[in-house]
């Protein structure tokens, strides 16, 4: 998740950073696209005193005036997670007790690397779909280890030997998200500014692994696990987003298990929610 939020920022820094960076050519106009603006600087030939001189305009293009597609680089969402048993429960499998994780301390985080927006009717009905990397992050309450064998998962109690001071399950997935995106305003003739999104989001799993750190004897030592958990590689989700001016909640539910199905693995959904930076 560090890895993803740093590559976030760097990129906002390096995209806020490409107005002043950009060469203009005075014989033509340069067009940025910066998230959902477009910046033209365009060259103007003037005389003062019989002297020629080249002026530099710039003109900003609104959202509402761009082209059918707009592409957005680097959105982030961040939020909680957590997972939903066979009783609709926010809690472990009924099974695997052991399994169970601290719901305010376990994290969504969805870098998406590209999103483009269609308009469908105008403004107020788009398309929106991308790629991103998704990561959950389960913080698990008590000292076990997970790993896997012929038949399933292996839940290895380590309590009387390790005191783990952080213990992590993590799933991450490759999404390609499709949502439809309707906006519209709150009193008639003003700027619409209310946004609702729901859709699916298609998920490939990269690797689940766990992640450990303990102390013993004045030594800090780190385990990271093996990383296939025997979850389902292929899920199909539903996200919805709301949204009001340029602040957005998001929720999202995958109805598939999060392990595969067997009679020896967790029977577990999983639910996230949090805020679209």
């Amino acid at each position: 998740m560090k890895n993803l939020i740093i590559a976030f920022i760097l990129s906002k820094v390096l995209f806020a950073a490409l107005p002043t960076l950009a060469q203009v050519d005075e014989s033509k106009s340069d067009t940025l696209n910066i998230g959902k603006t477009r910046v033209i600087v365009k060259s103007v030939d003037t005389t003062e005193n019989g002297v020629n001189k080249v002026n530099k305009e710039v003109i900003v293009v609104e959202k509402d005036k761009m082209s059918a597609i707009e592409t957005d680089w680097f959105t982030l969402k961040v939020g909680l997670t957590n997972w939903i048993n066979s009783d609709n429960k926010l809690e472990a499998d009924p099974n695997f007790q052991a399994l169970t994780i601290n719901t305010g301390q376990s994290v969504n985080c969805q870098v998406n690397f590209i999103e483009q927006t269609l308009k469908l009717v105008d403004d107020r009905l788009q398309l929106v779909y991308g790629l991103g990397l998704d990561g959950n992050y389960y913080k698990l309450k008590n000292d076990i280890s997970l790993s896997t064998d012929d038949q399933g998962i292996v839940i290895t109690d380590e309590s009387s030997v390790i005191d783990f001071k952080r213990n992590w399950l993590i799933n991450e997935y490759v999404t390609i998200p499709m949502l439809l995106n309707l906006n519209f305003a709150l009193q008639k003739g003003k700027k619409k500014e209310v946004y609702v999104l729901a859709g699916a989001n298609f998920a490939y799993a990269l690797q689940s692994r766990i992640r450990q750190k303990w102390e013993s004897e004045d030594m800090k030592y780190v385990r990271r696990g093996k990383k296939d958990l025997n979850v389902n590689q292929f899920q199909v989700g539903y996200e919805v987003q709301l949204g009001f001016k340029n602040f957005m909640l998001y929720g999202k539910y995958y109805p598939d298990g999060i392990f595969k199905t067997t009679t020896v693995n967790p029977n577990l959904r999983s639910f996230s929610f949090g805020v679209v930076l």
